[in-house]
């Protein structure tokens, strides 16, 4: 693979990572017990692409093709289906405790939970919408892989729309900013840079991103102080950036294979990344610290490629997604400790 261009010094930054204790495996520390599955959900027909938890923790939300599956923490069993998608519902975003938007193929959904009805239609992308956060309370962003970024209301007012070069493959944005952060990049174009770019919602111009990688960024997620941002990469990396100085100030090596996607256990620094792609072994899924990198759990609980992965608001569960058409969940409460 041809070396990458940067907008940093990249020698000097790997020197930096390696003659530093920041992301390096193998240092001493404190490990919680490992997770134990308590649950395998395999009600699928395809791959599942998708996950998200109620923000009561109770529920969990999995997005496959044209299929929104419904599973209950109580009951351990599915509660409801939904097939009103477009092609895979890629991206999933509970807004209220009787609402979820689902980012389909063109078009994002507003369903009413209680009802399984389709309340809003949210157009303006012409590709797959692999992105969705809040923005406030009655706004929205979303991120396509055509390259285009829309805010808008949930009323349907479209407020601001970007459009980058690249597919936008994920985003995240910063509380109490009017700041998102765009992952960028081309998976089927293995030796492009991935990029990730910080996005000012309150202005029109479209920022230069900035190349991280040397694939494709898949993911990309807060840590739990809100200063740092991790991009997951076709490179099989982790990258930490600063959201202050924009800098690059840690890299995680540890995977064998693409990383796809990220998770964060709140109130702590306990990082959760899924891996896998075109061959059957090493879908890692490893839980590890976020400021020495010690992975305190290394398993691959899934036959094909860890999809997504997503951690309940209460810390207590994690729910991983294959593309062997199944999710497992698994109670980390002694990593939320």
């Amino acid at each position: 693979m041809p070396e990458r261009r940067c907008s940093f010094p990249l020698l000097a930054f790997f020197s930096a990572v390696l003659a530093s204790s920041v992301m390096q495996p193998g240092l001493r520390a404190d490990e919680p017990e490992g997770p134990v599955q308590v649950a395998a959900i395999s009600d699928f027909d395809d791959w599942v692409v998708s996950l998200a938890w109620s923000r009561d923790s109770k529920t969990l939300y999995c997005g496959s093709y044209e299929n929104v599956v419904t599973w209950s923490v109580d009951s351990k069993d599915t509660t409801a289906q939904n097939d009103q998608v477009s092609g895979y519902a890629s991206s999933l975003l509970p807004i209220s405790d009787s609402q979820l938007l689902i980012g389909g193929y063109q078009k994002a959904l507003l369903l009413d939970l209680k009802t399984g009805e389709i309340l809003r239609e949210f157009r303006g992308h012409r590709g797959q919408v692999t992105g969705l956060a809040m923005v406030g309370e009655k706004s929205f962003v979303s991120c396509s892989d055509d390259g285009t970024v829309q805010l808008q209301t949930v009323d349907g007012e479209v407020v601001r729309k970007w459009s980058f070069e690249l597919p936008a493959t994920s985003l995240v944005v910063i509380p109490g900013k009017e700041l998102a952060v765009i992952g960028l990049g081309d998976e089927t174009r293995v030796t492009q840079p991935g990029s990730i770019a910080f996005l000012d919602l309150s202005d029109e111009a479209l920022p230069e991103p900035t190349e991280l990688h040397k694939s494709a960024v898949t993911s990309v997620r807060l840590s739990d102080d809100g200063k740092s941002v991790l991009s997951g990469s076709f490179d099989e990396t982790v990258i930490v950036t600063s959201i202050e100085s924009r800098e690059p100030t840690g890299i995680f090596r540890e995977h064998a294979r693409p990383v796809n996607c990220l998770a964060m256990v709140p109130s702590t620094e306990w990082v959760v990344s899924g891996s896998g792609g075109r061959f059957k072994k090493k879908n890692e899924l490893k839980i590890w610290q976020l400021t020495s990198g010690r992975v305190a759990f290394n398993g691959e609980p899934h036959g094909e490629r860890i999809r997504c992965v997503a951690v309940s608001p209460d810390g207590k569960y994690l729910a991983v997604g294959s593309y062997d058409e199944t999710v497992s969940v698994w109670d980390i409460s002694a990593f939320a400790k």
